[in-house]
Order: structure tokens, then C-alpha cells, then sequence
């Protein structure tokens, strides 16, 4: 039987509830501030093999100086028909896949942001830029320039 009791009838069952109501808040927050939903929703999730994969990606999404971050939680896909993003199970609420096609991509340059190398880039018609950190960020700034300048990545 459930109990909503604690004096030693055992675990609370409103404790993992309240951690999952949390849970969903935090991730639901989290899509909105940044335009995650709002681009996913332009620009949804197709499937696509080929290409090189990255997991726990630590990326930020947004604009303005601090924009929501999203640590090591986003899969991204590079490939030579655009980039596929994903995010953790545990955060996926409100953070549909989604794939951006590089012909929708407006600028990727690299820089840095706080002594770490960064790529940053920004899609038509939209207010959030993303920034990648590390490898992953390298690899989709070589294939961008690659696809831009007629190659094949």
C-alpha cells in the first residue's frame, strides 16, 4: 500500500514524485528560455546515418551574454546534409530532436568563450545561437566550411 506517512512506515511515495515533477519543470524551463522546442519544431528530426556522432556534447543554446547551457546532456549528429541534435533521456521532456539542414545555417565561426574553443552558430530567422565546445564543435565548423565551399566532408 502506498503511504504519505514518514513516521517508519517506510519511503514516502510524494519523494520520488516531487523529484520527477522537478525533473520535468527544470527540462520544460530549460527548452523554453533557450528556443530548443521552438526551433525542433521548425526544423524536426529526420533520420540520418551517415555521418560522425558525438555524445554528451556540452553545448549552450540561447542568447544574450549567458545563455541556458546544457553541460554534457545533447547527442549531435554531423553530416553531410546537416546537424541532428538530441538531447539526454533524462532531459528529453520538452526537447523534441530535431535536424537543421546547413542551408539553413546563417554564420559558424569558431572563437572562443572563457579560454575554451567554441563554435558558434546561427540559423535563419533565429534569435538563439548555438555554441559547441570541444571536438564536436571542431568537426561541425570543418564539414560546414567543407559543404559551403562545394566539397564533400
Amino acid at each position: 500500500m502506498l503511504s504519505f506517512a514518514t513516521r517508519g512506515q517506510g519511503y514516502p511515495i510524494w519523494y520520488p514524485l516531487s523529484a520527477l515533477a522537478a525533473l520535468l519543470f527544470a527540462s520544460a524551463m530549460l527548452s523554453i528560455r533557450s528556443g530548443w522546442r521552438r526551433i525542433a519544431k521548425r526544423f524536426p528530426s529526420r533520420k540520418v546515418t551517415d555521418g560522425r556522432k558525438f555524445f554528451f556534447v556540452r553545448m549552450s543554446l540561447g542568447s544574450g551574454l549567458n545563455p541556458p547551457g546544457y553541460g554534457g546532456a545533447v547527442f549531435v549528429r554531423v553530416s553531410p546534409h546537416g546537424l541532428g541534435l538530441s538531447v539526454f533521456f533524462l532531459l528529453r521532456f520538452y526537447h523534441p530532436p530535431m535536424f537543421i539542414p546547413w542551408s539553413d545555417i546563417t554564420r559558424c565561426v569558431r572563437g572562443q568563450v572563457r579560454f575554451y574553443d567554441v563554435t558558434k552558430l546561427s540559423i535563419r530567422d533565429e534569435e538563439s545561437e548555438f555554441a559547441f565546445f570541444g571536438k564536436s564543435g571542431e568537426s561541425i565548423y570543418e564539414v560546414f566550411r567543407s559543404v559551403r565551399s562545394g566539397g564533400t566532408p
